[in-house]
């Protein structure tokens, strides 16, 4: 009923397989450590760039954001008279002392600066 099982010579069914961890050339490990390397700077140019992009974001949108939220929430007759504290002959003079444009409800705002009418004097 049984049967001998017959191996080639030098095979033995005593010891089973073990993996033995190879060591990496030097060449593939230097290869990996320029990837890692490539990997790490890139990630970080990416993080620069996208602080860079939210700080610029944030000074160019600051005002006009500041301002449209002044004018949902403060009531008219504050409004005038905050705009009415500062007053410009023209837009010369505001872009003289660095305040142009002028966004509605800033102070020195006035409707007779803003030539086309949406909000925003000395363009």
């Amino acid at each position: 009923m049984f049967t001998t099982l017959r191996l080639p010579s030098g095979m033995s069914l005593k010891k089973p397989f073990r993996a033995v961890p190879i060591k990496l050339g030097p060449r593939y490990r230097q290869k990996a450590r320029q990837d890692e390397t490539r990997t790490i700077v890139v990630t970080l140019g990416k993080a620069v760039a996208f602080g860079l992009v939210i700080a610029v974001a944030s000074v160019v949108f600051e005002r006009p954001m500041l301002s449209s939220w002044r004018r949902l929430t403060e009531e008219p007759a504050a409004r005038a008279v905050r705009e009415a504290s500062v007053w410009y002959a023209g837009c010369d003079e505001p872009r003289a002392a660095g305040r142009a444009p002028i966004y509605a409800g800033e102070p020195g705002y006035r409707s007779g600066m803003d030539g086309d009418g949406d909000g925003i004097a000395c363009e």
